[in-house]
């Protein structure tokens, strides 16, 4: 038994009927049970299509302004330190350059050089207390445990000549003849002079080594000071002992 459509109606998809069905204002395809409850010849009212508000970023959430300011507190940091470390490295670059610059320094001078650079970094009033073997202690002492011994080494003549004359006469027995005078101060003479220039060449050397691998210090300016004290109190009680 076949079951009628009761929206479909033969009449409305004659084409005949095409015209009257606009007129009436049935869309086309559309039956008149489908038109129930909509007012005949009346359009259909469609409202305009509304955006939803944009979410506006103000106020800022608490969490970025502590973000914010944490990145600029790391910035002003790094800034500080690369400042600081920029100052400790130019007093190391200024006395490399002087040995750099000045190859044929005596002993003495490059051992003055390296005193005035550790002034630099470390307490003036204590370090100026400190000489010879007491200085060639303190400064072998800033250098890696691998660097010492060949610091030592190298300077152990010039710190022991520190205070030392330069020159030492030598006394000629007024007997011998002039020509023997003078063969023999020209052979003491060149080997006091080769003997200086090993000497100097060494300490420079020495000079080259603690700048290169002393500086810039690690250590706070309290523990290099509490460090000098106690090179300083050693030196005194040697000197008692003695």
């Amino acid at each position: 038994m076949a079951i009628e459509n009761p929206t479909y109606s033969p009449e409305i998809a004659k084409p005949d009927n095409m015209q009257e069905l606009m007129q009436q204002g049935i869309p086309q395809g559309m039956s008149p049970g489908q038109m129930q409850g909509q007012p005949s010849g009346q359009s259909i009212q469609l409202h305009d299509i509304h955006l939803p508000e944009q979410v506006s970023d103000l106020p800022i959430a608490p969490g970025w302004w502590i973000l914010l300011t944490l990145i600029v507190i790391a910035l002003f940091s790094l800034i500080k330190k690369y400042k600081q470390r920029k100052v400790l490295l130019a007093h190391q670059k200024q006395a490399l350059a002087v040995l750099t610059n000045n190859p044929a320094l005596s002993a003495k001078q490059s051992i003055c050089l390296v005193k005035w650079a550790a002034m630099q970094y470390f307490s003036r009033q204590q370090l100026a207390k400190l000489y010879g073997d007491s200085l060639q202690q303190f400064l072998a002492q800033q250098l890696p445990e691998k660097h010492q011994a060949k610091f030592i080494e190298l300077s152990n003549a010039g710190f022991q000549g520190q205070y030392q004359a330069e020159t030492n006469v030598l006394s000629v027995d007024d007997s011998t003849n002039e020509s023997t005078k003078q063969s023999t101060t020209q052979t003491v003479t060149e080997a006091a002079t080769e003997t200086v220039n090993s000497v100097d060449s060494d300490c420079h050397q020495a000079a080259t080594l603690w700048l290169n691998y002393a500086l810039p210090v690690k250590k706070t300016k309290h523990t290099a000071t509490r460090e000098v004290n106690k090179v300083t109190m050693k030196k005194i009680e040697q000197e008692h002992n003695a």
